[in-house]
Order: C-alpha cells, then sequence, then structure tokens
C-alpha cells in the first residue's frame, strides 16, 4: 500500500513510489497494490482507491514509472486534472477507483 497526499484544492500531482527489488521478490506470490489518494474535498480529506494485482501493476510500472538514478527505486505519479485522475498522465484510473470490493471478488 502506497499513500499519497494532496493538499491543495483543485489539480496536482501525487507521487508514489517503491523499490523494485520488492516487485521482483514478491512476482510469484499473488498480491495486490493499492494506491491511496488523499484529497481535499471541500474542507474535508477524501480518500480514493486504486486497486490493481501484480502482474497488470507491474506492466504500468514499466510504462509509466521513471527509475531513480541507482535503478533500485520506481516513481509513479498521478495527476488530478479536471476532476480525472490520471496516471502517468496516460492513463485514466478516475473509473477503476474505490472497487475494492470488484477485485476481491
Amino acid at each position: 500500500m502506497k499513500t499519497a497526499t494532496l493538499s491543495s484544492l483543485g489539480d496536482g500531482v501525487m507521487t508514489f513510489s517503491g523499490a523494485w527489488r520488492a516487485n521482483r521478490d514478491y512476482s510469484n506470490v499473488r498480491h495486490y497494490y493499492v494506491l491511496v489518494m488523499r484529497t481535499m474535498a471541500g474542507s474535508r480529506w477524501q480518500n480514493n482507491f486504486y486497486v490493481e494485482s501484480a502482474v497488470p501493476f507491474d506492466r504500468l510500472l514499466q510504462t509509466h514509472a521513471r527509475t531513480s538514478e541507482s535503478g533500485e527505486k520506481w516513481t509513479l505519479e498521478v495527476r488530478r486534472q479536471d476532476g480525472r485522475f490520471l496516471l502517468g498522465d496516460a492513463v485514466d484510473i478516475t473509473n477503476d477507483l474505490d472497487k475494492i470490493q470488484e477485485r476481491f471478488h
């Protein structure tokens, strides 16, 4: 589970990061990645969850994540823009948010 906060109202970027080694170590285990996006909704915090199984999430990382200079860490950005959530500025995940029950059914 990775959490990022967009502390101001409106559009902005939330950044998630992790270790490539962890992805390799767990590649043979059935698991899920959860990105928690904390945003301001008026005067309250709102949490949105993006849940994805390992293989599709690893594909997203390979396509959209940046790798650190050392090659050990990945960084993935989710941009909130005009009420939409864009993963890596290309993949609209808005309609996939908060579907936790569907992922574990």
